[in-house]
């Protein structure tokens, strides 16, 4: 247990209390069972991590984004009951029969003027009098979801996200929905459990103040990402393995304090940024020119981690392992190199095979050879440097299952026929 009695869980740690909650919430004390609001960081993977334990344990999802939800949406339109319409109708009838033909003279001469004027007046009357009903609000509507459940007595989660930035005219209804698992007499069904995700006040995300009765019934609970839980839970098959590489040795780069109008660091701006340059690469090629590496990833993560990043880059790339691995050139004197420059050199080597294996055409020309000369780099590191093997070969696994096809694991699996390899991996799976 952490000495910090304040620090926040990790996200990865966060999922046996969301299990609880949400046990709690649909059992018999449904009533007094305050909603999680998982509170952390802009880009942290708070609503992502929902949505993963929705679908491992074969819940349903509904996301509700309360920064986008128009007032309409959580309480429903008023309607005119169906009794209150027909009784309109016959009136209306009644009135239209009653002037059908007739001159204005004619009601002058008659008493039946002051009928009409009766007539209008108990219909105006009966308008302003009636009960309001009200439609079902959208916020209740589960025909629709982004995560279906697995089967029918499965529950379904109601993910209020963005929930930082709901306004007090909605929390007065979100207090109903709390309170009395209700809004305008439409009740919560009893499959269904609320989660929440917000960011904190310090984020300099837009924050609302939550009035005091709503957050007495919520349960905050502060969560953070650190690097290896996010790489673990998340980063293995959505970022590309130079950042995962890069932010492995150096954890700090992964998030900055929240910035305004201004790119800063997250777990979310380091996956998009990886996005990006995927598919940069896919329209241009690799990128060469430092220049634009920089502004790149600077326009994604800010400047003092794009800088460090950059520079991570650039020594990678000294040491040319697609020359090195397609025989175009030498391998460098691995005896004489001090650990910190092994590291890199079989890092980039590893970066350049599994850039070959995900082309297509280069899978099948450049692979095989390429496999050859990087398990001997592998045997001299084995050598000279074993203590730099173990995390090579993680990075290898990790980035192979984040590639197409790769749960086959091909490319870990052709190191195995050599003994002292063989040793590695099974220290790397005992670790």
């Amino acid at each position: 247990m952490s000495s910090d009695l304040n620090a926040a869980i990790t996200i990865n740690d966060s999922e046996s209390f969301m299990i609880t909650n949400i046990e709690l919430q649909l059992g018999e004390q449904r009533r007094h069972a305050s909603p999680l609001w998982l509170s952390g960081s802009p880009g942290s993977g708070k609503t992502q991590v929902i949505g993963q334990l929705a679908v491992k344990y074969g819940f349903g999802l509904k996301v509700v984004h309360l920064s986008q939800a128009a007032l309409e949406m959580i309480t429903g339109l008023p309607k005119a009951s169906i009794v209150t319409g027909k009784v309109a109708v016959i009136l209306i009838e009644n009135f239209i029969n009653m002037i059908k033909g007739k001159t204005l003279e004619h009601f002058i001469k008659k008493d039946e003027a002051l009928e009409a004027i009766k007539i209008t007046k108990a219909f105006i009357e009966l308008e302003s009098n009636k009960s309001i009903e009200w439609t079902l609000p959208q916020i209740l509507d589960f025909n629709q979801l982004e995560v279906k459940p697995s089967s029918p007595d499965k529950p379904i989660i109601l993910l209020l996200d963005d929930a930082h930035l709901i306004n007090k005219s909605l929390q007065v209804y979100f207090f109903q929905l709390l309170t009395d698992k209700q809004i305008h007499n439409h009740p919560l069904p009893p499959n269904v459990a609320i989660l929440m995700a917000g960011n904190r006040a310090i984020d300099k995300a837009g924050f609302n103040p939550i009035l005091a009765p709503v957050s007495n019934r919520i349960f905050f609970l502060d969560v953070c990402n650190p690097c290896e839980s996010w790489i673990a839970n998340f980063a293995a098959k959505e970022v590309r393995l130079d950042i995962i590489i890069f932010l492995r040795q150096d954890p700090n780069k992964l998030t900055d304090e929240p910035m305004e109008s201004q790119p800063w660091a997250s777990n979310r701006s380091w996956t998009n940024l990886s996005k990006y340059l995927d598919q940069w690469e896919k329209n241009h090629g690799v990128i060469r020119d430092i220049k634009l590496l920089l502004k790149i990833t600077e326009g994604h993560v800010g400047k003092v981690a794009a800088s460090n990043f950059v520079k991570f880059k650039v020594t990678l790339a000294e040491w040319k392992a697609d020359e090195i691995l397609t025989g175009h050139a030498e391998i460098p004197n691995i005896s004489s190199m001090v650990a910190s420059k092994a590291y890199c050199l079989l890092t980039a080597c590893i970066n350049e095979l599994l850039r070959f294996y995900r082309d297509p055409e280069m899978k099948i020309k450049t692979v095989p050879k390429a496999l050859e000369i990087l398990k001997g780099i592998m045997s001299k590191m084995i050598e000279y440097h074993k203590s730099i093997v173990t995390p090579s070969m993680k990075n290898l696994l990790l980035g192979e299952t984040g590639t197409a096809g790769g749960d086959k694991l091909e490319l870990v699996r052709a190191f195995l026929n050599d003994k002292m390899l063989v040793q590695v991996v099974k220290d790397m799976m005992n670790n």
